[in-house]
């Protein structure tokens, strides 16, 4: 008999156990009333929110936009061989690819500028009079 007791007592406290972790899985700030099942006459926690507005709270990542993609001057659709990316960060047709045809506004002259001083240190040699 004593052994019974101590296995009755160990699947007692498993199944407290398992109820908790249940519990705390079903809990959610939107529950409201729990739902009586109608065959098992057992109280069924219910959520308030539908289950894409829990998802959405999850899932807070945005997306970046998947339309089909089109030029940036005439709106053109463009496919994925056919656009092109400039610096100024919009997308573009084969007829307005080059930067003086879409009105770019990336300044290349300062980048260029820029880069040519970077790699090209100003080299100053000595005078003819200083010690």
């Amino acid at each position: 008999m004593k052994m019974e007791d101590f296995v009755r007592r160990m699947e007692e406290e498993i199944r407290s156990e398992d109820d908790v972790k249940k519990e705390e899985s079903v809990r959610c700030e939107h529950i409201g009333d729990p739902q009586i099942h109608k065959k098992r006459k057992i109280a069924i926690p219910s959520c308030n929110l539908q289950r894409k507005k829990h998802v959405a709270e999850i899932n807070t990542v945005e997306k970046k936009e998947s339309g089909a993609m089109s030029c940036g001057k005439c709106g053109k659709r463009l496919k994925l061989t056919n656009n092109y990316s400039c610096r100024c960060g919009n997308t573009y047709c084969i007829m307005h690819r080059f930067h003086d045809q879409h009105g770019c506004t990336f300044d290349y002259k300062a980048m260029a500028i820029a880069k040519l001083s970077a790699q090209n240190p100003k080299i100053v040699g000595k005078k003819v009079g200083e010690p």
